[in-house]
């Protein structure tokens, strides 16, 4: 399957660019960021249910990754109060936020240029002699 990992490769420049406009914004969230979080959120549903579906080990681990980057995202939020009124990102995730997109974008160009392999290949080619 390569439109997940060519569609995770455009993610993960988005991610790019979210945490460099988080970055120049103080943590801030913008309406920018807001409509970036929007397509990531969705990604991560996309990314469940590929994860779910599909058989390649490249493409499943790609897909397990983004869902639990995500998951922690969701979770370091509710802990540092995201319902607030003044919640703004500390720059530490800002940052890894942006070197996670660089790895997964460039993970997902690596996944993408493979041939595509099943998990569940139990029809083995016969040893040459």
């Amino acid at each position: 399957m390569k439109k997940y990992p060519i569609g995770s490769v455009a993610i993960g420049v988005l991610q790019v660019a979210d945490a460099f406009v988080l970055f120049l914004n103080g943590g801030a969230a913008t309406n920018t960021t807001l409509t970036f979080a929007s397509f990531e959120f969705l990604w991560a549903l996309i990314s469940l249910v590929v994860l779910i579906r599909v058989k390649q080990r490249a493409t499943r681990v790609l897909a397990s990754v983004f869902f639990a980057y995500n998951a922690s995202g969701w979770l370091l939020a509710f802990f540092l109060g995201a319902g607030s009124e003044s919640f703004t990102v500390p720059v530490w995730a800002v940052v890894f936020g942006g070197v996670f997109g660089c790895m997964y974008a460039a993970s997902a160009l690596y996944v993408a240029r493979q041939p595509a392999i099943a998990v569940d290949s139990r029809v083995r080619a016969p040893l040459s002699s």
